[in-house]
């Protein structure tokens, strides 16, 4: 039997510019609402060099701010998107928004997500990494969406070009070599500066304000930058930070999540050894 491929619609990628073409796919619902108020994320992947931007929204209605915020990002429109028959993508005011700023989109026939298989391969990735690194830092799972942007330059740093495989998509998009010695462990503890106007007693308390590294993330309402979890609530740091990879203070707590408990005790982590021995304690009471 004799195949014949269809016709071709957009060129290739390798005669374009970086995102010029790309595939976009979005993930959810969470069950877990995280700490801004998002349940899902979408992912662009640029075709060319393979490079990915990760935002993560609340609602699906609220995808044409999404892409507008991943225009902000890489500034500019691609000329072809590639992208599945969700409803989110198909409305008339995006669409109307998508031919205005000329954008061709090439859309995936259902039950064919091989066709948009970036994205659908950076998303069982970026899944994948977010869950391994919250059982290794026994981070509260509501910041799954900044975990989720941090492990997104993770692979930025470490994942092969598409376009030059000898180096690495961070290397081939912006011309320098990653150093990972710069990326510190999520959930290790971290210090910032605090300024004198801050400190109650500037004499005798702490210059430096405590707590546990989150990722590099946006926060909304701040930037991008260093996420740290401090006492009363999350903040943005983007100088004079400090990481003590060594320390993971989470590992001491217990872990909410019932079902990652035996885990836990499988990593040695003092939490669920200081429960288990409080059970048997009280057995024996």
């Amino acid at each position: 039997v004799q195949t014949c491929a269809l016709p071709i619609s957009a060129p290739s990628a390798q005669t374009l510019l970086p995102w010029e073409m790309c595939h976009v796919d979005s993930s959810g619902k969470f069950r877990v609402r995280s700490f801004q108020g998002n349940y899902y994320y979408a992912v662009f992947v640029c075709c060319l060099k393979g490079t990915k931007v990760y935002i993560p929204f609340s609602k699906r209605k609220h995808f044409p701010i999404v892409y507008l915020e991943f225009v902000r990002r890489i500034g500019r429109h691609p000329k072809y998107m590639y992208c599945d028959l969700a409803g989110e993508n198909t409305s008339k005011g995006f669409d109307l928004l998508l031919s205005i700023k000329g954008v061709k989109v090439l859309p995936v026939p259902r039950d064919e997500h091989h066709s948009l298989g970036l994205a659908e391969r950076a998303i069982q990735t970026i899944d994948l990494g977010v869950k391994a690194i919250i059982a290794d830092s026994k981070v509260p799972r509501k910041y799954w969406d900044i975990i989720g942007e941090h492990f997104t330059l993770v692979l930025t740093m470490t994942t092969p070009s598409r376009d030059d495989p000898s180096k690495t998509i961070f290397e081939s998009a912006y011309g320098a070599i990653p150093n990972l010695d710069l990326l510190p462990r999520v959930g290790c503890f971290s210090v910032r500066l605090q300024p004198k106007t801050r400190l109650v007693d500037w004499k005798l308390d702490p210059k430096n304000q405590p707590g546990v590294f989150l990722g590099f993330a946006t926060l909304k309402r701040s930037g991008y930058g260093s996420i740290l979890l401090v006492e009363n609530s999350v903040v943005l740091a983007k100088h004079q930070v400090a990481h003590d990879p060594s320390l993971m203070p989470f590992h001491a707590v217990r872990t909410h999540n019932t079902r990652t408990e035996f885990l836990s005790t499988l990593l040695g982590y003092e939490g669920f050894k200081q429960k288990t021995e409080e059970a048997h304690a009280d057995a024996l009471d």
